[in-house]
């Protein structure tokens, strides 16, 4: 099952930089698909010994989106801060959601080792900024060697 996601995600980021990923908006609740997200990821931060927090503000609302195509964004930026190579003891990700009436945003961060990522990790996160562009929107990744990661995504109403 693994394998088989790895390959959706390459050819899913091939056909994103190509123009030609499919996106089906209509009204999306970013609160419901990104509890959707940390759902599927609560085994993994439990098995990691991360304490995964969650601040998902009413302001969050709804924009007009591909549901799967988001949940998928923010599963890599989640898969980013989940990896088993954070440092031993006081693991956090804390994942927080607000927006306003022009503009939602969903930040991820952690208090990992702050390094970029290659591999399974690298091709996630790319694949997740071509999904949130795909949507107008802005995506932010900040690394600090060390300290620590942020990826925050921007997306318009």
């Amino acid at each position: 099952e693994a394998l088989s996601r790895q390959i959706g995600t390459v050819l899913d980021l091939a056909q994103s930089e190509a123009g030609t990923l499919p996106l089906e908006r209509r009204p999306v609740s970013l609160s419901a698909v990104a509890r959707d997200s940390i759902n599927a990821h609560l085994a993994q931060a439990k098995a990691a010994n991360v304490e995964l927090k969650v601040d998902l503000r009413m302001g969050l609302g709804e924009i007009s989106g591909d549901a799967q195509r988001l949940r998928q964004a923010i599963d890599h930026m989640l898969g980013h801060s989940l990896p088993q190579f954070l440092p031993e003891g006081g693991r956090r990700v804390l994942v927080h959601g607000e927006g306003d009436a022009r503009s939602a945003q969903i930040v991820v961060t952690d208090n990992g080792p702050g390094k970029e990522l290659g591999g399974t990790q690298a091709v996630g996160v790319a694949l997740a900024r071509q999904l949130v562009e795909a949507h107008d929107g802005r995506f932010e990744q900040v690394t600090q060697a060390g300290d620590g990661a942020m990826i925050a995504i921007f997306l318009p109403r």
